[in-house]
């Protein structure tokens, strides 16, 4: 039986682009578009599946003799539809948006238009809260709140079900994986990494893996063969446990301070 890797990518950001479309994000978590195409050209010419797990449920294009692959992008940032998009179509893959519909229509991020877009393209258009706030911090009635209100405004724009859901910051527990199972969604895309099996009865809790700004072309196709490295797994363990020591607040402001360093030294 197949595994099924999971990649995770946020903004995507090419040479052209203003540095100010990506200043609210995470810079380990923008990797530039030379480095993405590389990518999904090698998942290409190497004749990956690349499905979204829709075509996964109907059981379209599953082959038993290598990796199935799922790409998901996690934020809604703009570049999502500048760069990424037009990659995705002239590779002819499809993958998964993971819209904060507070975010939508505000500057650097995806409009209605686009989304719709993207949807009608045959993307899969998933929701990633509203507010992108951690779940574990909210009480039952405001995470219901971001679960249900998130699904209804994405399947009014692209007129299909939302049946997907990414937890912002992956921080997940057992209460909200049955909540989203009650609001109405399939499965629900975590920050654990790992592979996945075809056994449906673990697509509420799927295991992703980041592909960052530091991850090599070498690392890239291990992953693909089924193999990730223990290094990138403990460092990318201790970044978590980091932010889980350091807490919320204050690993908003530590973010913040590596985010303003980092436009001091692209400016210096």
């Amino acid at each position: 039986m197949p595994k099924i890797a999971i990649l995770m990518y946020h903004s995507i950001i090419s040479p052209n682009d203003d540095p100010d479309l990506f200043s609210t994000e995470d810079p380990i978590y923008t990797i530039k578009a030379e480095m993405f195409e590389k990518q999904i050209q090698y998942l290409y010419e190497h004749n990956y599946s690349v499905l979204t797990l829709d075509d996964i449920f109907q059981k379209i294009n599953l082959r038993n003799d290598q990796t199935i692959i799922i790409l998901t992008f996690d934020d809604g940032h703009i570049s999502n539809y500048t760069t990424v998009f037009p990659m995705l179509k002239k590779y002819r893959f499809k993958a998964h948006f993971f819209i904060p519909t507070g975010w939508i229509n505000k500057p650097n991020y995806m409009t209605e238009i686009m989304i719709k877009e993207l949807s009608n393209y045959g993307m899969a258009i998933g929701s990633h809260t509203i507010t992108h706030r951690f779940l574990t911090k909210l009480s039952k009635s405001e995470i219901i709140k971001e679960l249900r209100e998130s699904k209804k405004l994405l399947e009014k724009i692209t007129l299909k079900e939302v049946k997907h859901l990414s937890i912002p910051g992956g921080r997940v527990n057992k209460k909200i994986l049955k909540l989203a199972k009650d609001v109405g969604y399939k499965s629900v895309f975590t920050s654990h990494i790992g592979f996945n099996s075809l056994k449906l009865n673990t697509f509420l809790n799927l295991k992703r893996i980041p592909i960052k700004q530091n991850i090599t072309f070498e690392q890239f196709k291990k992953i693909l063969n089924g193999k990730i490295s223990k290094k990138y797994i403990v460092k990318t363990y201790l970044f978590d446990v980091s932010k889980k020591i350091l807490g919320d607040s204050l690993y908003a402001d530590f973010r913040k301070i590596v985010l303003n360093l980092s436009s001091l030294n692209k400016k210096i």
